[in-house]
């Protein structure tokens, strides 16, 4: 199975900066300090972290997360963002024509 995470991000890089991961190769770079943006849930990293100890973690797990500037309430996407966001469906959908190509995985 592979499960697919995207959300905004909040670190001291640029609006727009594109943070990928495959936590199931190595854990996730804490020092990031990537934050879900969109709700009050734990951090990325912890709520990966926190499967992780578990063993509820999916055979395929990757972590796409969107650096934004405006978090404010009625905020629109920044060009940076916007492009960003394209970039990460493209790369998403190329995953999963893989992954459906390949029923092994």
């Amino acid at each position: 199975n592979l499960a697919i995470f995207i959300d905004a991000a909040i670190s001291d890089n640029p609006p727009g900066t594109i943070h990928s991961f495959n936590p199931l190769v190595s854990p996730m770079p804490e020092e990031l300090q990537i934050q879900s943006t969109t709700h009050d849930a734990p951090s990325v990293t912890q709520a990966v972290e926190l499967g992780r100890a578990l063993g509820r973690l999916p055979k395929e797990l990757l972590v796409y997360c969107i650096e934004g500037r405006d978090f404010s309430p009625k905020a629109g996407i920044t060009p940076e963002a916007e492009k960003a966001v394209g970039i990460v469906v493209e790369n998403i959908s190329k995953k999963l024509h893989f992954f459906l190509s390949n029923p092994e995985k």
